[in-house]
């Protein structure tokens, strides 16, 4: 693997759930060229082999564990045999597979649901659990690093299940952050507009959407909110690294050049009414109150071209 580079992780082995493509691949192989030992793990034995082989050919080391990481049973085999063949565990990414399934409230469906938390917010804790009993055992800190997304703070419209699953990723990557600190353990999210294969049905729809409205299409990927994994991955592991040591409980967002440091979310504005706030009260200050602070959702899509194209109002991209 190159040597070339400034932030180094030789002697250091990480996990990196839903690493057998897009961004999970690129921050595996990134890790991997930096000296990490990496996990890969995905779902289907064929493409893990892949990145696996990658990463050795290119002189970096690597092992593939196929794990369902939405299953207890299934990460903590993932994290064990992480440790058995690799002999410790520094480093725990949670980049679970995962779809945005869209549909209103009254057409959700229960199964979808579920799916949707299990994938997402399931597999959180199961990855940061498991990583922060090791860690612990170990006593040399660690670092665990969530995906989160915009839609999580915003909201985001027919899409509920994904924006509360991201949303409860947030919040538990905060709440971990607070609860690890003091041993070493960083906690912390992350976002980016990545091209995937996910992303790939998008981007094609909205440019078929703009065709037939008459509007050019841009050809550039990058146009439409998607950039490479490799141009994403650098987020992630400069998080993972020791310069990193004292950042935890933030989220953080990239997209190709942009950088976005997300603040928590915080009162707007404080208002007294003694002894307390009854009916009355409240209808003669809060609608004003509320109409000179809109903070409503923003609509969807709102960090991604493509989606807000397809699915909010085309005007936004005008």
């Amino acid at each position: 693997m190159e040597q070339d580079t400034h932030v180094r992780f030789d002697g250091k082995v990480a996990i990196v759930t839903g690493s057998s493509g897009g961004w999970g691949r690129g921050i595996a192989e990134e890790l991997a060229r930096r000296g990490a030992a990496v996990c890969v793990n995905g779902r289907n034995q064929a493409t893990v082999d892949v990145v696996v082989a990658g990463i050795t050919q290119a002189g970096g080391r690597a092992v593939g564990v196929v794990a369902d990481v939405s299953i207890r049973e299934d990460v903590d085999r993932l994290v064990a045999t992480t440790i058995d063949q690799l002999g410790r565990l520094d480093i725990m990414i949670n980049n679970p597979a995962g779809k945005v399934v869209h549909a209103s409230v009254v057409d959700h469906t229960d199964e979808a649901w579920r799916a949707t938390f299990a994938t997402t917010v399931d597999s959180h804790f199961f990855g940061t659990r498991a990583a922060a009993r090791v860690f612990l055992r170990q006593g040399t800190g660690g670092r665990v690093i969530n995906m989160a997304a915009s839609s999580g703070v915003y909201g985001i419209a027919d899409a509920a299940a994904t924006a509360g699953a991201k949303g409860a990723v947030l919040a538990a990557t905060f709440s971990w952050a607070l609860e690890l600190e003091d041993h070493g353990i960083t906690v912390n999210a992350v976002r980016a507009g990545v091209d995937s294969p996910g992303a790939a049905g998008l981007v094609d729809r909205a440019r078929e959407a703009m065709i037939a409205a008459g509007r050019d299409a841009p050809q550039d990927r990058r146009e439409l909110g998607v950039w490479p994994p490799s141009e994403a991955a650098g987020l992630v592991v400069w998080l993972a690294s020791d310069e990193a040591s004292d950042v935890t409980g933030r989220f953080i967002g990239v997209d190709g050049p942009k950088l976005a440091l997300w603040e928590l979310a915080s009162p707007a504005h404080t208002l007294w009414h003694e002894p307390y706030w009854d009916v009355e009260a409240l209808s003669r200050e809060l609608p004003a109150l509320l109409r000179s602070h809109r903070t409503q959702p923003q609509g969807i899509g709102q960090m991604n071209p493509a989606y807000n194209y397809l699915y909010g109002t085309h005007e936004s991209q005008s």
